[in-house]
């Protein structure tokens, strides 16, 4: 017989909340795009959605394992903390960028849809990736300082 530590049921349970809020998230991502999508664009949307699959799966998540590999060992030294804070600031500015790059296209061509709004997404994504690298800069610094004021013995 086997015993589950709490960590390991915790951590279970808080997977299968996180995969179930995710199912019912695109389940009604996929309603509400049913509902207000024209018949005629559900082809175009599902060819823009495999497009962004195939361009994740091909460039984006390589690209994210090797700048991962590389920032590991500057993790361990700016401390878990700010390793955290660098960490959800670029998901969050990466996420945001995914979601503002239609309208970067749009924006060049002319819109075609009307729910997509014409703001100046490029100006908008520089100030979020300046912004974003500023944080990021100042904790791999702080961190760095930090580190280099600890005691050589407890490094």
């Amino acid at each position: 017989m086997s015993v589950a530590s709490p960590r390991t049921t915790q951590f279970f349970v808080r997977r299968v909340l996180i995969g179930t809020s995710g199912l019912v998230l695109i389940v009604l991502g996929i309603t509400f795009g049913l509902a207000s999508i024209p018949i005629t664009d559900v082809a175009l949307v599902a060819l823009w959605l495999l497009f962004a699959v195939a361009l994740h799966d091909a460039v984006l998540a390589p690209l994210v394992a090797v700048a991962a590999s590389f920032a590991l060992p500057l993790a361990d030294v700016i401390g878990p903390v700010l390793t955290r804070i660098t960490r959800a600031s670029l998901v969050a500015s990466a996420c945001a960028a995914l979601i503002m790059i239609p309208g970067i296209a749009v924006r060049m061509v002319g819109p075609r849809n009307s729910s997509i709004h014409m703001t100046d997404y490029l100006f908008i994504i520089a100030v979020l990736w300046l912004t974003t690298l500023a944080v990021s800069g100042f904790c791999i610094l702080l961190g760095l300082w930090r580190a280099s004021r600890r005691p050589k013995w407890a490094r």
